[in-house]
């Protein structure tokens, strides 16, 4: 009989274990992947494009498929490597339709392979995304293809009305790399800087491949006749660092100001280590970048250290592109409704680049972390190129910005802003210059965080601003605040053109925080501001790396807040991590303007946030809020060594604890001031079934009374289950919400 059992048993387990397998198998294969192809240059010839490329793509995939993929289709990388050749990218391209598998290609890290595969994609109708060739011919004409990083067309016209506008330079040399890249870029830049009246004294070309290189450039730069007001350099990172060196050893003192590949932190990594000690070598030499980390949002800066955690790197823009082309692909795919049916590719790629076609205006735009993603005619996307300039070893936002005005925006007096040298007019448009703000704090103590009850927080603060002309900065407004922040400086000090302000300040803020998880919650404790009487076209604030360093790096936070002992006197919560960063927010209205009527005016203001993401103390909690609750458990349990015949006794010791336990519950729960369901709650629930079944057993023991027997298994049963039922029901609930300590 025995025997018998165990084979059913043993059958039914493996019923249930085949039937498992089977829903497994036939869900994979009604879920089959969805593939996407990306291009590198191999790392035989550039690992740092290569990771550039690869790693932040596969981040993008990682997140999508932890969600559950594209409705249920995991998604798949397939790498090509096409050694940054036309060959190489010709034939890999050959190879995805001869495969006939990917959804899309991403990718492309130059812009000669990229230009020449363009009419392949419309013949093979797949659709490709580049996050760095930026070449214009790579989209024109191509339909298939689009770019989420400014072509060089874009970028050399803003470099040249940055350089003549801003920075008031009359006369230029350009160095260019011999390929599509530099060519483009430097036409784009001389054609723009001559519009505007400046005058190109020279350009050369140069290899960035030469055995020659440092030669060439030597050459160059003695052959110059008359030193111009600045160098151009259209160029890749490694010719462009031997064009610095030849002009610093032949004592040729201009400005620089580079393309996209020298605007990065990255640039520094090319020269001799003997010049990287020197902090101050690239001291004020200016480059143009899609994206800068200290002007980026929190989604950029939360990228940031993913990505630094993952490599032990710093992004460069090209990194946070290479993403934003995964994420726009993703998005086109779930946007278009693709079957995701290997059988229908070929319409699921017209889908795809159809619908990215539509991604046309700031309406239709994905959020991505370099900004709006939208696309123009060309397929380009639609991104002001930021100016960025090297200090200490930093790249960072420079003082001034250009910003084009758009019919959608208002800027007050346009008139009045032209005269007083605020704003130039390119092509018959107005472009605003915006001043940037550096902004930089330092955080003396949390005295008070009341999340549970009033949702509020205290903290006493320093907090200091660099800016060149004139502002009234300590206007600045608190949207969080409980009350109303009045700022007078403790410092103020001009360094040439430049004005810091130092303030200290202590206030209330407030916030909406989910207490869903409590108590093994986690939140974020925000501090916002901007300024009333300046939009984003006058003032964008930006986070002090010089100032507060590193800041976005949970080490150096954390560092940070244990040598000034900022959490010292809260002993409920316990700093995660943090970030300082900078968005927009945004005012529909025509403010009662009578020549505005009927419109509704997108005015933008910058906004500057202060995070400290902190977490609640589970240990201090459980022992200093909780223990009274173990006690009632374990009071309850004991009830179960009590003999049978005991109904009074139990049933009053069940009952007792049962009250205590609701009043417990009903007390901790009117702490939080909230109207739903938490994690407490629950394990509350847990405590209440297993008292009610205590209770109902003992009824049934008081029936059984005259069965011994029975009433002993009973009791040995509970003794057993008890604590297990609770153990394993709380470790069930937390894990059902992702819950950890």
């Amino acid at each position: 009989m025995k025997k018998k059992a165990a084979w059913i048993v043993a059958i039914f387990i493996i019923l249930i274990l085949g039937a498992g397998l089977a829903y497994r198998l036939i869900y994979i294969a009604n879920h089959p992947p969805i593939y996407i192809a990306v291009f590198v240059p191999g790392e035989d010839d550039s690992v740092t494009a290569t990771e550039n490329t690869l790693i932040p793509i596969q981040m993008y995939l990682e997140e999508i498929n932890a969600k559950g993929g594209i409705n249920g289709h995991p998604l798949k990388l397939v790498v090509k490597e096409d050694s940054g050749t036309v060959a190489g990218a010709e034939q890999a391209i050959s190879d995805i339709n001869d495969e006939n598998q990917a959804m899309i290609v991403l990718g492309h890290a130059y812009s000669d392979p990229a230009s020449a595969i363009g009419p392949t994609l419309t013949n093979y109708g797949i659709p490709a995304i580049t996050s760095g060739a930026t070449a214009p011919q790579v989209t024109i004409d191509h339909p298939w293809f689009f770019r989420v990083v400014t072509n060089n067309t874009t970028q050399g016209r803003s470099i040249a009305a940055y350089a003549v506008e801003v920075l008031g330079i009359d006369t230029a040399a350009i160095v260019y790399e011999d390929n599509k890249y530099g060519q483009t870029l430097g036409d784009g830049f001389e054609k723009a800087f001559q519009s505007l009246g400046g005058t190109v004294f020279t350009k050369a070309a140069v290899n960035s491949e030469s055995e020659t290189l440092e030669q060439d450039v030597t050459n160059i730069v003695r052959q110059i006749d008359q030193v111009p007001d600045m160098v151009f350099l259209a160029t890749y990172k490694t010719s462009g660092a031997a064009t610095v060196i030849a002009l610093k050893k032949n004592n040729v003192n201009v400005l620089i100001i580079g393309g996209d590949d020298i605007g990065d932190t990255a640039f520094l990594d090319v020269f001799p280590d003997e010049i990287q000690q020197d902090v101050h070598y690239l001291d004020n030499v200016y480059a143009a970048s899609p994206l800068i980390f200290d002007v980026a949002s929190e989604k950029a800066q939360l990228f940031k250290e993913r990505y630094i955690d993952r490599t032990s790197k710093n992004p460069t823009w090209f990194c946070a592109t290479s993403y934003d082309s995964a994420l726009i692909a993703v998005q086109a795919m779930l946007d278009a409704g693709i079957s995701a049916d290997p059988a229908q590719l070929g319409t699921d790629r017209q889908k795809v680049r159809d619908q990215l076609a539509k991604y046309i205006s700031p309406t239709t735009a994905v959020p991505g972390i370099t900004g709006n993603l939208y696309f123009n005619r060309t397929n380009d996307v639609v991104q002001p190129a930021a100016i960025g300039i090297f200090i200490n070893q930093n790249f960072i936002s420079a003082p001034i910005q250009i910003q084009l005005v758009t019919l959608n925006t208002q800027v007050d007096s346009i008139s009045k802003s032209y005269s007083q040298g605020d704003l130039f007019y390119t092509n018959n448009q107005p472009v605003y210059k915006t001043k940037i703000v550096y902004v930089g704090t330092d955080i003396n103590e949390f005295s008070q965080i009341d999340i549970d009850g009033d949702h509020i927080f205290t903290v006493d603060f320093y907090l200091w601003f660099r800016y060149t002309g004139d502002l009234e900065i300590e206007n600045i407004k608190f949207d969080n605040a409980e009350e109303p922040v009045e700022l007078e400086p403790i410092k103020t000090a001009q360094y040439e053109d430049v004005t810091y302000k130092l303030f200290r300040a202590k206030a209330t803020f407030s916030g909406s925080y989910d207490l869903f998880q409590y108590p093994f919650d986690r939140h974020k404790l925000h501090i916002s501001f901007r300024h009333p009487d300046y939009d984003r076209y006058k003032v964008i604030f930006v986070a002090d790396q010089l100032g507060m360093g590193d800041i976005n790096n949970t080490e150096t936070l954390l560092a940070t807040f244990d040598q000034s002992r900022a959490f010292e006197p809260i002993t409920d919560w316990f700093p995660v991590t943090g970030s300082f960063f900078q968005d927009v927010i945004h005012e529909y209205t025509n403010r009662g303007d009578p020549t505005l009527f009927g419109q509704k005016l997108d005015i933008q203001y910058s906004r500057f946030n202060i995070t400290v993401e902190v977490r609640r103390d589970v240990i201090r909690f459980l022992t200093k809020t909780m223990l009274p609750l173990l006690f009632l458990i374990t009071l309850a349990y004991l009830g179960f060594f009590l003999p049978g015949n005991q109904f009074e006794a139990i049933t009053a010791l069940m009952t007792g604890t049962l009250l205590s336990v609701v009043f417990f519950h009903v007390d901790l729960s009117g702490r939080l001031r909230v109207g739903y369901t938490v994690i407490q709650d629950y394990l509350f629930y847990i405590i209440y079934g297993m008292l009610t079944v205590e209770l109902f057993l003992s009824i049934i023991a008081w029936h059984k009374q005259d069965d011994e027997k029975t009433v002993k298994r009973l009791f040995w049963g509970m003794r057993i289950i008890y604590p297990l039922a609770i153990i394993l029901g709380s470790v069930i609930v937390m894990w059902a919400f992702g819950i950890t300590v």
